[in-house]
């Protein structure tokens, strides 16, 4: 009995019927546009899995071929292979902790020194010098061995 007398009200006062579809509406136009910001963080955050996931097999299944092929060929893999990825993990290493130390001075020259938000280069500026600086600091670690 209660809904049948709230839709008469709305029959009899068209005004507020109006008020209720656009409410009605808006909130039907945030809630789609909430929907699709959560389904395009959703796809991302799964094309990265699969991403990651498809990298490591890759990875994997090339290491296990050249495995093989020195085996094929009588030597030894374990001589082969570990020194060939040693030096790409302390090239990534050092990569990330240039950029790392370059993001942290951008933000504190931004922050403490300059104080103003009107160069947004300083940020990328600090993170390429840094980077460079630590892959030549990676050159020279290298060199001395």
């Amino acid at each position: 009995m209660g809904i049948w007398l709230h839709n008469f009200y709305f029959f009899l006062d068209p005004v507020t019927k109006l008020r209720h579809e656009h409410v009605n509406t808006i909130e039907q136009s945030q809630l789609k546009t909430k929907t699709m910001e959560l389904f395009a963080i959703a796809l991302m955050a799964l094309t990265g899995v699969i991403l990651i996931i498809a990298l490591a097999y890759i990875m994997i299944t090339t290491r296990h071929k050249e495995k093989m092929a020195l085996l094929d060929k009588g030597l030894d893999p374990k001589v082969y292979l570990n020194d060939r990825f040693l030096p790409n993990a302390l090239r990534a290493g050092m990569i990330f902790l240039g950029a790392g130390a370059g993001f942290l001075a951008a933000f504190i020259f931004d922050e403490y020194i300059v104080k103003t938000n009107e160069n947004p280069a300083i940020y990328p500026g600090m993170i390429l010098l840094f980077g460079g600086i630590s892959q030549i600091l990676f050159y020279r670690i290298y060199n001395k061995k």
